[in-house]
C-alpha cells in the first residue's frame, strides 16, 4: 500500500496467487498506510522519516504488502497439470500459500532448474554463476537491519538461494525493520477474510485459526498475507504453520521460511529472466515485480506496475547502501524442499527483540 503523507509510495496492483490464476475477489488494494503495528518498533540506525502516520500507540512503518503468498494451485486442464495462486499483493509484496500442487507438465519438478519466459531451463538446466557481490558480510553501507542478519545469512545458506541481500530489501519497505509489524486496514482484512472464504472451493484445506486468520490482514518483516502463512508448503504436501494463528509470522525465523518459498515459486514457475534466458542482477526488479503481481511478469513486464515497483526498490537500495548489481542473479535451481528448510532452520538464536 500507499501513504499519502509524502513518505515513501507502494502503490501496485494487487493479487494473491490464487489456484484458478484469477484475481482474488477482494478488489485491487489502493494507496493507504500499509504497516500498523502493535508494538513500537525498534528504534532505527539513523534517522528516517516515517512511512505512515498511525495513532498511538502504533509506530509508523512502511506498507505491508502479502509477502507470504507462497501461492498455491489448482489442476489445469488435465491430470496433474495445475496452475500457480494468485496472491493478493497491494502493494509491494507477497508470499503466500494457497490452492493445490505444482505444476508438472511443465516438467519441471520441484527444486528444477527456473525457467526463462519460453518455458525453458535457464543456462541449459545449469545454475547461473553469482555475478552480484560474493562477500557474505556485505550488507550495503548502513547498520540498518542489522538484528537480523543472522536469520537472512541462515535462510540463504539452508534455501541454497540467494535470498540475504533480496530479502534485505524486500523487508526494509515491508515489514519497516519491525517484524511484529501488521496491517490490518480494510483492504488487507478484505484480501485475508476473502482467501478463508475461497479456501474449501479451490480444495485448500481450513486453517486450525480460519476466524482469527480471516480478520488479520498482514505483517511479519516481509508483509505476509494471513491466510497464505497457513497455505504456505501445500503444493509440497506439507503446510507446517495450518495450525498456528496468524500472530505466528512475528517470528522472524517463520517469515523467512514463508518469503522463501514464494521467492522460489516465483523464480521457478513465472518468467523471471529479462532477456535471452541469461539471468542477471538487474532481474531481482523482475522478481519484486513478480511479489507485487505475479500476473504481471507475462502479461506487462515492463508496464507501469514494473516501473514503479523499480523505482521504490531503487529507493530501498539506496537506503541500505546497496546496487542492484550487489544482489546475485534470482536462483531456485537448487530448493531443497520446504522441509528440508525448516528443519535447517531451526535452532538459530534470536538476535532480535
Amino acid at each position: 500500500m500507499a501513504n499519502n503523507n509524502g513518505a515513501k509510495h507502494n502503490t501496485t496492483a494487487s493479487g494473491e496467487i490464487k489456484d484458478d490464476g484469477s484475481p482474488a475477489s477482494a478488489g485491487p488494494r489502493t494507496d493507504g498506510p500499509r504497516v500498523v503495528v502493535n508494538e513500537p518498533a525498534p528504534a532505527p540506525a539513523a534517522p528516517r522519516p516515517p512511512r505512515t502516520s498511525v495513532p498511538e500507540p502504533f509506530v509508523p512503518k512502511t506498507g505491508m504488502t502479502p509477502v507470504v503468498a507462497t501461492g498455491g494451485l489448482l489442476a489445469l486442464g488435465g491430470a496433474a497439470i495445475y496452475g500457480v495462486q494468485w496472491w493478493r499483493r497491494r502493494q509491494a509484496l507477497a508470499t503466500g500459500e494457497g490452492g493445490t500442487s505444482l505444476p508438472d507438465g511443465s516438467g519441471q519438478a520441484q527444486g528444477a532448474p527456473p525457467q526463462n519466459g519460453n518455458g525453458q531451463a535457464q543456462n541449459g538446466g545449469v545454475a547461473p554463476p553469482a555475478q552480484g557481490t560474493s562477500d557474505p558480510n556485505f550488507w550495503g553501507t548502513t547498520s540498518r537491519g542489522a538484528e537480523f542478519r543472522s536469520v537472512l545469512t541462515k535462510i540463504e545458506g539452508v534455501s541454497r538461494m540467494p535470498l540475504r541481500l533480496y530479502l534485505s530489501v524486500v523487508a526494509n519497505r515491508e515489514g519497516g525493520w519491525n517484524h511484529k509489524a501488521r496491517n490490518q486496514d480494510k483492504i488487507e482484512t478484505a484480501a485475508s477474510a476473502a482467501a478463508i472464504a475461497a479456501g474449501p472451493g479451490r480444495k485448500n484445506p481450513t486453517p486450525k485459526f480460519a476466524t482469527s486468520i480471516a480478520g488479520a490482514g498482514s505483517g511479519g518483516l516481509f508483509g505476509a498475507l494471513a491466510p497464505y502463512v497457513a497455505w504456505t508448503g501445500l503444493d509440497e504436501d506439507f503446510m507446517p504453520y495450518l495450525d498456528e494463528d496468524y500472530t505466528i509470522i512475528e517470528d522472524p525465523i517463520v517469515a523467512a521460511i514463508c518469503a522463501a518459498k514464494y521467492y522460489q515459486r516465483i523464480v521457478t514457475y513465472y518468467p523471471t529472466v529479462f532477456a535471452g534466458g541469461t539471468p542477471t542482477p538487474e532481474d531481482n526488479y523482475r522478481l519484486r515485480l513478480g511479489w507485487a503481481n505475479p500476473s504481471k511478469l507475462k502479461s506487462d513486464p515492463a508496464g507501469s506496475l514494473f516501473k514503479a515497483v523499480k523505482g521504490r526498490m531503487d529507493e530501498d537500495l539506496a537506503e541500505l547502501g546497496l546496487k542492484i548489481t550487489d544482489l546475485p542473479p534470482p536462483d531456485a535451481s537448487r530448493w531443497p524442499g520446504l522441509k528440508a528448510v525448516v528443519e535447517g532452520m531451526k535452532g538459530l538464536a534470536p538476535t532480535w527483540k
